[in-house]
């Protein structure tokens, strides 16, 4: 009678240890960075989440750098010292008139 039991006990072990480890990917953002917003989730992982304080634990690990890059800056160098600027007219040219 108990071996018979062994694969009932066998399928309720796997099925706890499925729900654990499925729920705790539901608190993560490894892997989601990129998924729109679901009503109903725990913690979520968009790039809105901090402005509704609903980010997930490691948002700032795997998200944050991704949805809010850090713009280099600007590389225009000002002109030259002495540099010509040429101005440009702003009046219209009248046609040529034939000679």
């Amino acid at each position: 009678m108990e071996w018979k039991l062994l694969p009932v006990v066998l399928l309720l072990l796997l099925s706890v240890c499925l729900v654990q480890q499925v729920s705790s990917q539901e608190l993560s953002c490894k892997g989601r960075c990129f998924e729109s917003f679901s009503r109903g989730r725990e913690c979520d992982c968009d790039a809105q989440c901090e402005k509704y304080g609903k980010c997930c634990p490691d948002y700032d690990t795997f998200c944050a750098a991704v949805h809010n890059p850090t713009s280099p800056p600007s590389k225009t160098a000002p002109p030259p010292p002495r540099a010509s600027q040429t101005i440009k007219s702003t009046t219209k040219r009248s046609p040529k008139s034939p000679k």
